[in-house]
């Protein structure tokens, strides 16, 4: 069990605007010197097909290597299996995952500890009463992945990017507003899927509340019933992390990326991805 420990909360946050700077910069130099670069050709039997083999998006999380594997930042996933262990832990934390795919830095131990305590601070401060009204009240025949993207979309209420784009904040300060919605829905969401499956599965069950001294995949085993359980603890954890990023070509990152792009808040854009991923 993680015991609890006060640090500030907006330490990734602060890693984030430190970085990005960095990596602003390069991503202009990379423009100006090979912007007039043609890099593929495109054939009609490539646009009648949907797109595929065009290279067509700028995605530097991930990759999905045939000889490599999964590569996170340019690290091979079985790699960072052991380096992102925290502490006794048998399995990579998620928490810390989140650390490295926003950095590109393996978090050290306060890191992941920083990360612990956001999240489940965050878990707390989101406005989540009309999003569990409106889950209990769909029919459990209703397909989880329908209710789950409904569910986003109710929490959309929350958001701080749309809230700052009405006020027509700098275009340069948006990010901020969207790191608060992002991490906000990852706080949330192992609530919204455990009642959708104590719902669904367990006779609408009620499902607990998020517990601060409970890391990310206990709470999220303890929330669907299996408290303790170190073998789906593990599971989770695992599943979270393999699962984690998606190269962006796919057609749910895609769509999120895409609906993103038009500078709809996160909630908007995770909803489409999960309406493209059933």
């Amino acid at each position: 069990m993680f015991k609890r420990t006060l640090v500030l909360k907006t330490e990734l946050r602060n890693k984030l605007k430190e970085t990005l700077p960095k990596q602003i910069e390069e991503f202009k130099k990379v423009k100006q010197a090979y912007g007039d670069k043609v890099i593929h050709e495109v054939k009609v039997s490539q646009v009648l097909g949907g797109m595929r083999g065009i290279p067509g998006l700028f995605y530097e999380t991930s990759k999905l290597d045939a000889n490599k594997g999964i590569l996170y930042r340019d690290k091979n996933l079985f790699d960072l299996v052991d380096t992102l262990k925290y502490k006794n832990s048998e399995e990579p934390l998620p928490e810390a995952l989140l650390w490295y795919l926003f950095t590109g830095e393996v978090p050290n131990e306060k890191q992941i500890e920083s990360i612990v305590a956001e999240v489940s601070e965050r878990s707390s401060s989101v406005n989540f009463e009309n999003t569990e009204k409106l889950l209990n009240s769909l029919p459990s025949t209703l397909h989880p992945m329908t209710q789950l993207s409904m569910g986003v979309l109710s929490l959309q209420e929350n958001s701080k990017f749309a809230e700052a784009y009405r006020k027509g904040v700098h275009k340069s300060t948006l990010w901020e507003h969207s790191y608060e919605d992002t991490m906000n829905l990852i706080s949330v969401l192992p609530r919204v899927a455990s009642i959708i499956y104590n719902n669904v599965f367990k006779n609408r069950r009620a499902t607990p509340n998020y517990d601060p001294n409970l890391l990310y995949t206990e709470n999220f085993a303890n929330m669907m019933g299996f408290g303790g359980n170190k073998e789906i603890i593990n599971y989770l954890s695992h599943y979270l992390v393999l699962h984690a990023d998606h190269e962006g070509g796919n057609v749910s990152a895609h769509a999120t990326s895409l609906v993103g792009s038009a500078l709809s808040d996160p909630y908007y854009a995770y909803s489409a991805g999960l309406n493209g991923y059933v």
